[in-house]
């Protein structure tokens, strides 16, 4: 919450924030779960499931970097780094599962 109060914030609505990325991140790992069941989808080249993983994931960090910027996050801590990490990493992560040869 101390990232929201630049702006005074009301603590239900940071608390609604929070909740939404709670939401959002779950939302991501049942999809990353679902790609990876789906085995015979993957060993077929098929890679739907896998990409909305992604394209979720991928956008949640964006999402969490433009906050960032919104709230000026650097002066709190270190967050702006930590999210930027995390979505090149995902980044780096679908590259690989997209580009590299399956054999």
């Amino acid at each position: 919450m101390d990232v929201t109060q630049i702006y005074g914030t009301a603590p239900i609505l940071a608390a609604a924030l929070f909740t939404g990325v709670l939401g959002w991140d779950a939302l991501n790992a049942f999809l990353f779960w679902r790609a990876t069941a789906d085995g015979e989808s993957l060993r077929a080249g098929r890679f739907g499931k896998v990409d909305t993983a992604f394209a979720v994931g991928l956008g949640l960090w964006a999402v969490m970097m433009l906050a960032d910027e919104f709230f000026l996050s650097f002066k709190v801590g270190p967050f702006e780094q930590t999210h930027r990490s995390i979505f090149v990493g995902m980044l780096v992560s679908f590259l690989a599962v997209r580009l590299l040869p399956r054999d």
